[in-house]
């Protein structure tokens, strides 16, 4: 797992810090504007389809309640809040999480059961970034306490292949 401020990167620090699919993305997404961006999928010019792309979104922030952790087997996800401000969690997995349904393969997406893991959580403004690796429970789009936002956020679904994981 990976946190960071896309607004705060040295981007001549970059291959010091993170992994080389990792630095060309942010890269990349430093080149666009991020706000004029259409809700939808678009490519990653420099990897192949079905290895990585970009989703676009825009929702209301739900009540934690509402919601279910997952994971992913085979992409890891790199999100990226362009506006508005959420609450994401995470937890490492464990032998304690409890599978919420059976893993969805066409969508590469494991539900838990929410009470069955610990997570930890972190308030996410504008350009901030998580990469959620295929060890990492998440859950996202959570209303900051007492507040419902309207979020606009990126995903990044970056194969492990990519990774090396």
């Amino acid at each position: 797992m990976i946190i960071g401020q896309l607004g705060t990167l040295d981007a001549s620090k970059l291959q010091a810090i993170y992994p080389e699919i990792v630095n060309k993305i942010i890269h990349y997404l430093l080149s666009l504007e991020l706000t004029h961006l259409p809700n939808g999928r678009h490519s990653l010019p420099f990897v192949e389809a079905e290895k990585g792309w970009i989703q676009v979104l825009t929702y209301q922030t739900q009540p934690l309640a509402t919601l279910q952790p997952e994971k992913h087997d085979f992409y890891s996800d790199l999100q990226l809040i362009i506006s508005g401000s959420e609450t994401m969690g995470f937890s490492f997995l464990d032998d304690k999480a409890i599978f919420s349904g059976e893993y969805q393969q066409h969508r590469d997406i494991q539900y838990f059961e929410l009470h069955s893991v610990n997570l930890n959580f972190i308030n996410m403004h504008p350009l901030d970034f998580c990469l959620f690796t295929p060890n990492v429970i998440h859950i996202t789009n959570i209303d900051i306490p007492l507040q419902s936002h309207e979020v606009k956020k990126l995903v990044v679904k970056i194969h492990n292949d990519l990774l090396g994981i």
